[in-house]
Formats: C-alpha cells, structure tokens, sequence
C-alpha cells in the first residue's frame, strides 16, 4: 500500500484532530485573557514562563482601598460599641496572632499621679543587648515615677541565653516566640500594643520607639501636656509620610509585591522610629488588628489600620529626624552626630498640604 492513499484514508481524522486542536487553543486563549492563567499545557513551559513576567496594574488606593482592602467593612462603629458596651464584633477573627510569651514584665506601676502616665515600648533587635544597655543607662532613668519603659525582643536562638538574663535581671523584656527579623517587625508591633492593653492600661499616653533613639523625655511629657484637648484623645502623632508608595524593586529592603498589597499608594502613616499613641488610639487600634490584614511593613500596616478606623494621623516637626525640619529637640536618631542648625518651623502640629484621602 502506498504511503499517500494512507494519507488520503485519514485525512478526515486529521481534520478532526486538527479542529479540535484549535478549539482547545481558543479556549486556553480566552483562559489567559479571563483569569491569567493556562489550564492546559498545548502552548507549552515558554508561553507560561511570559505570562508569569507580564506585570500586574496596581490598583488605586484613592478609589478602592476602603471598598477592597480586607475587611471590606466599616469597623469603627463596631470597636467603639465593643468600648462603651462590651460588644462582640460581628465578624470572624480572620488575622490571628497565635504567639506566646516568652517573657512579660509584670504590670505597669506609675507611682506619680500629677502629668501624663507615660508608657514606652522601645522595638529592639535580640543581639542589640549593647542598646538596651545605653537606653537604661541614660534616658530610661528619668521620670522614673510617670514613666515605664520596656523592650520589644522576639526569639532569636543564638541570643536567647542573654535575653533571657536580661529578663530575669532587668524585668522590662516583652518578647514571644516568633523569629526575630525585620519582615516580623509588625508581629512585634501587634505584640506591642496587646501588651499595652493587657499589662500598661492605666497609661494615658504610649511611645513607641527604636532603640537606636535617643529621647528627651522631659520635653516629650512637656510636649503632650501642651496639646489641646481634643488632640491628647485622639492622638496618633510623629513623622507623618501623606502620600508613601510602595516600593516594588525586589532588592529593596521595603520590597511589597503587588500579590501582597496591590495599591498604588499607602494610607498616611507614621515613619516607625518614633511616634505617640493616646490610650484610646492603641486600643481601638489593638480591637482592630484581627480584622485587617497584615503586611510585613509594621509602620505602613498601623496606617492601614488607622485608615479602617478614621484615625488621622498627625505631623510634628518634633518627631522629624531626618528631612528639612529635622529639629533633633525630642528625638536623636543614632546615625546623627550632630544637631540640626538653622530655623525650625514655629508650627507644633504641622498638617501636610497633601494628603491620601
């Protein structure tokens, strides 16, 4: 038999093979355009490997981050029914943060009733025993009656030994079981304020700080005695960044991918060396957590939180370490050597001009 009359008697079976090859690839074809993906594998391993390196669109945060962004409801009026009349919040807990402690200091003592009760959490990497030394050494020790300083540590392996003779010696260390590293830092915030929470609440005021800041503690109580009011109750102030974006170079430290947070801009936030939190503030904000989705940039995160809250986060040049009106009067970064000079804007609370809404 001849070789081309085998042809002939199947060509109608490669037709058929051929029309329902194309229709598999239209299908996939819509797949792609649909929902981004191939569920077949006739284009093969190189058009899935092109299709991975299309980028994403991030999203607007203007138009979509209260609508999008998890939950996607209003939890204000609930945290506040929860504070005035022990309210359950309707919603399953979705963002848990299943940690123990390793260490606790016992409970806040403020021996002094006259002024602001000051209770400040200094965020310190596990090695960094040589700055939690200076930190007690110097600013800690004053004010002795209206403050309460303590250390934010999480476990790191190779140290534990020392954290754990600082615990027993000093009794300021707060520190859970999870790993200590930079992309942890928002466990170590949450950690934080549920500290706050449970063990410092009869503190009216909460600073939150690295460990490589020097603090002027007088002029930081000064500083919080002389807001109005209104301002002391809803405060949540520092280094205000309005319009941040996030940083999507891989090599970067502050590396977000759009899978991770898909928006074009942060919520204003708070640089996090340095900023101060009313009680009422952390407490909302510590209700708040388990219900809004954590990223592993803790200062952008508190914003986010903030935002699903209507907290608005206030500027003062007085917390401005870095930048044109860095006045270095209540804080001093340790990468500084010397003090700013030249003119500090007179303003207090300095709003930007711009502003994420």
């Amino acid at each position: 038999m001849r070789p081309w009359f085998i042809v002939r008697k199947l060509r109608p079976v490669l037709y058929i093979m051929a029309g329902l090859w194309l229709i598999s690839s239209v299908q996939q074809v819509s797949d792609i355009e649909s929902k981004g993906f191939l569920r077949g594998r006739l284009f093969g391993h190189r058009v899935m490997r092109a299709l991975k390196e299309v980028p994403l669109e991030p999203i607007s945060y203007r138009r979509e981050f209260m609508r999008n962004y998890p939950l996607q409801v209003d939890l204000l009026p609930y945290v506040l029914d929860k504070i005035k009349n022990g309210t359950d919040i309707p919603f399953k807990k979705r963002y848990h943060h299943n940690y123990t402690y390793i260490h606790k200091p016992d409970s806040c003592k403020f021996y002094s009733q006259k002024g602001a009760k000051l209770a400040i959490l200094v965020k310190s990497a596990a090695q960094n025993w040589y700055r939690r030394h200076t930190v007690r050494t110097t600013w800690a020790k004053i004010h002795p009656g209206i403050i309460k300083v303590v250390f934010l540590v999480a476990y790191n392996k190779s140290v534990q030994g020392m954290v754990d003779y600082e615990a027993d010696f000093y009794k300021d260390i707060v520190q859970e079981n999870f790993q200590d590293a930079y992309f942890n830092n928002t466990l170590k915030t949450v950690m934080a304020f549920n500290w706050a929470m449970e063990s410092c609440s009869d503190a009216n005021y909460f600073l939150f700080v690295d460990d490589d800041h020097f603090v002027n503690v007088p002029g930081l109580v000064q500083f919080i005695k002389s807001l109005s009011r209104e301002t002391k109750e809803n405060l949540f102030l520092g280094f205000l960044i309005s319009c941040g974006e996030p940083e999507r170079a891989k090599t970067s430290k502050w590396y977000i991918s759009l899978e991770r947070y898909p928006f074009d801009l942060w919520p204003p936030y708070l640089a996090g060396g340095a900023f101060v939190t009313s009680f009422s503030v952390t407490q909302k904000m510590q209700m708040a957590f388990p219900y809004v989705k954590p990223i592993g940039i803790d200062d952008a995160y508190l914003g986010m939180v903030a935002k699903k809250l209507s907290i608005r986060p206030m500027d003062s040049v007085h917390f401005h370490t870095t930048g044109p009106y860095a006045s270095y009067e209540y804080f001093i970064h340790g990468k500084l050597k010397s003090n700013k000079t030249g003119e500090t804007p007179h303003d207090v609370l300095s709003l930007p001009k711009t502003e994420c809404v």
